[in-house]
């Protein structure tokens, strides 16, 4: 009996060691997934209200004449259109009347009554009812020699959600400038639309200031962009070619050793950070010295195309438009380097924004472009990979691969291909 006693002791012993040994490895394996939980829980971060805008586009002013000789045409074009009905009593003699004030999806009216030396007030038709009397005038201040006024509107997001309403934040001023393929200057609104919310992340153990920048209130276009102070100087580098600047739709930003993805809200209120389980590649920079990132595209000759099909030549990358003027008055110059280099290795691959493809073989043939050409949205995926916001944007790649020169504007071709296939050649 002793022995079996013992024997049924030594069992227990044993048997609650492996029960503390199983109970162990289920608490050590909860607390993995516990970490794993904490480490992949999203953060939000709340942003700061919005900055007076910046960059945008004109209204043109005319007479009220001028104005009501339209209105039939105008109407019939676009249903969105809200003509004027009712005006103010008292307008003076230099009044001037406007329309495509975007607001709600709507094509609104608007009066801009003052002058240098008086001031100016603006109407506009907010609640589009024809009416601008009951709507409330916006008085411009003189500032640095300019008027200017901020202009502030409750807007429902008519996209997404009629319900939810946003801020909108505009800054208006007033200008004199050319239309496009006229030689007078003509008097106008200039609007900037483009607003900035900044805020701080947590992410590891450092904290990283950021900016979300939206169009008129809204923060997740396509061609949105986001900074992050990765290099941790204090300030945040909004450069066209900044290795700090995103896009919303890149959907990750590498800091220290962990890769987030990122979602900014619809109206720029907050940023949400999610750690993701493994780190992600850096993105490219577009440094001289660098390799550009390689895709896939379809020509116009309907064939599929590889930009690292062309290693061993040099080769341009040209983003314009038939838009976009400085790039029309760039094509003298890409044809006289194309005739004069292509023979000794160079070739130029345009990616063309926003154009039809019918518009954009016939813009080819006329001007007999022979380098290849293909097409998407300016928020594409090569706009995206390639981060172009302006047009034009080059980017020159030598023989060996690498990115030579890259950036918006204006780019000395001869000078550059003639050292480049010259160091080539020897």
């Amino acid at each position: 009996m002793e022995s079996l006693l013992r024997g049924s002791d030594s069992y227990l012993r044993l048997l609650s060691a492996k029960l503390g040994l199983v109970a162990a490895v289920i608490i050590l394996l909860a607390l993995g997934i516990t970490a794993h939980a904490i480490q992949t829980k999203p953060l939000t971060f709340t942003t700061s209200e919005p900055e007076a805008p910046l960059g945008g586009g004109m209204m043109w002013a005319e007479t009220e004449e001028e104005y009501q000789q339209k209105l039939a045409e105008r109407v019939a074009k676009n249903a969105a259109f809200v003509p004027i009905k009712h005006k103010p009593k008292d307008l003076s003699p230099a009044a001037r009347f406007g329309v495509n004030f975007a607001f709600e999806g709507r094509r609104l009216s608007w009066i801009l009554d003052g002058d240098e030396q008086h001031g100016y007030v603006l109407y506009v038709d907010l609640n589009a009812n024809g009416d601008v009397r009951d709507d409330p005038p916006q008085r411009f201040e003189q500032q640095n020699g300019r008027y200017s006024c901020l202009f502030r509107a409750t807007a429902h997001d008519v996209d997404k959600d009629p319900q939810q309403t946003y801020p909108l934040l505009l800054k208006l001023e007033i200008a004199n400038m050319i239309p496009s393929g006229q030689t007078q200057p003509r008097p106008g609104i200039f609007y900037h639309e483009h607003t900035v919310r900044r805020g701080v992340i947590r992410a590891g153990n450092r904290d990283v200031a950021f900016s979300v920048s939206g169009v008129r209130g809204i923060y997740d276009w396509g061609s949105s962009k986001v900074y992050f102070d990765l290099n941790g100087d204090g300030k945040l580098d909004e450069g066209l070619d900044s290795i700090e600047r995103y896009f919303v739709p890149d959907r990750y930003v590498n800091i220290g050793e962990t890769s987030y993805e990122f979602m900014v809200d619809r109206y720029g209120r907050n940023l949400t950070l999610k750690p993701l389980a493994e780190k992600l590649p850096p993105r490219p920079t577009f440094l001289p010295g660098s390799l550009p990132p390689d895709f896939t595209f379809t020509g116009m000759d309907g064939k599929a195309h590889k930009l690292s099909d062309y290693r061993g030549k040099v080769v341009l990358l040209d983003f314009w438009g038939i838009w976009c003027g400085p790039c029309v008055a760039a094509l003298p110059k890409l044809l006289e380097a194309y005739e004069k280099y292509q023979a000794r290795g160079f070739e130029i691959v345009a990616v063309d924004a926003n154009d039809t493809a019918e518009k954009l073989q016939e813009f080819v043939t006329q001007k007999k472009l022979p380098w290849l050409q293909a097409r998407e949205e300016d928020s594409g995926p090569i706009h995206r990979l390639y981060r172009v916001v302006a047009w034009p944007s080059y980017f020159l790649v030598g023989k060996d691969g690498k990115i030579v020169v890259s950036g918006a504007g204006r780019v000395d071709f001869n000078r550059e291909l003639e050292k480049l296939l010259s160091t080539a050649e020897k």
